[in-house]
Order: C-alpha cells, then structure tokens, then sequence
C-alpha cells in the first residue's frame, strides 16, 4: 500500500497502541485500537490536512473506512 506507513504518523495521536506504530495491522479495525466517534473525525481531519484533500462525505461512513488498508485506497484514488 502506498500510504500506509504515512497515515500511520497521522493518526498515531489519536490511537492506543503502545507499540511501534508499524505493528498496527493494515486490516484491523480502527476501533480496536481505541478509535471511538471523536478521535474517528478527528482522524479524518488530519488526513485531509495532511494530504491536501477532502474526503468526501460518502466515504465518512465508519465501515467504508475503519481501517488502515480502506483509508489507503480513498486517499489513492484520490491523489
């Protein structure tokens, strides 16, 4: 994946995960590590900010991007 180890630095704040932050699990569910509703947006927010893009709202739905591996293909598809 071509971002991954990108967002990870993103959203290494906002998780509990007291390991290196490249032992997160590219398919494991965001809420697993601790990601509840708040730090879920804020998460968002700083990917947009950091990649210069908006994510649009259709992509907003939790399941449509709870992990790392599905944040990785929106912000491909569109960079």
């Amino acid at each position: 994946m071509k971002y991954d180890s990108e967002i990870k630095n993103v959203i290494k704040d906002y998780i509990d995960f007291e390991f290196d932050i490249n032992e997160i699990d590219n398919n494991v569910a965001l809420i697993d590590y601790g990601v509840d509703s708040l730090k879920y947006i804020s998460i968002i927010l700083a990917l947009e900010d950091y990649f210069k893009i908006e994510i649009p709202d259709n992509y907003l739905v939790f399941s449509k991007s709870n992990t790392i591996k599905k944040l990785n293909s929106i912000i491909e598809e569109l960079l």
